[in-house]
């Protein structure tokens, strides 16, 4: 048996993540996790960062792009005139390290845990050094920048998220 997490998204725009992998393969696509269908008032967007510049890919138009299906990870800007509660049986990342893939530029990815994720605990790797090194080290070696930009769907913009205390920033990223 598996265990089940719940997520639950507010009505407006949000980026969401889902922080579980369906138990059953074939369950894999956003939408169908979501319970959202094409007639709903909701859209997904994900970024594609295969393409040149990377560009936006809605669900509306391309339902079945694979950017559109479960990884942990991976993000995507929702927009639903309904808060929409996600009840998942699946598995979840596990407890120890998780990789997820940044590449180079503008990215968009979330929490791959079912609790929250303490930024300033984040490693990078694959920088030619051939260890981890922590955000600062990695910020100072010019490979990664050690901050982030989270959605906040309460006030409609933007917050800081750093590993190092600031009163106008946050340390953590929520699940989901």
């Amino acid at each position: 048996s598996n265990p089940n997490f719940s997520f639950n998204f507010p009505p407006g725009l949000s980026i969401i993540a889902v922080g579980a992998m369906p138990a059953a393969p074939d369950s894999n696509r956003i939408a169908d996790i979501l319970g959202i269908g094409p007639d709903d008032n909701i859209n997904l967007a994900a970024w594609d960062t295969s393409v040149a510049g990377g560009a936006y890919v809605l669900w509306s138009e391309t339902p079945g792009h694979a950017l559109f299906t479960q990884a942990l990870g991976r993000a995507w800007w929702l927009r639903s005139d309904r808060p929409i509660l996600v009840n998942i049986s699946g598995q979840a990342a596990p407890g120890a390290d998780f990789q997820v893939p940044v590449p180079a530029g503008w990215s968009l990815w979330g929490n791959p845990y079912t609790v929250r994720l303490d930024f300033a605990a984040t490693e990078v790797t694959g920088i030619g050094q051939g260890t981890p090194v922590d955000l600062t080290t990695s910020n100072q070696l010019g490979y990664a920048r050690d901050y982030a930009w989270g959605y906040d769907p309460f006030t409609n913009s933007y917050r800081l998220i750093t590993g190092t205390s600031l009163p106008f920033a946050t340390q953590f990223i929520d699940p989901g």
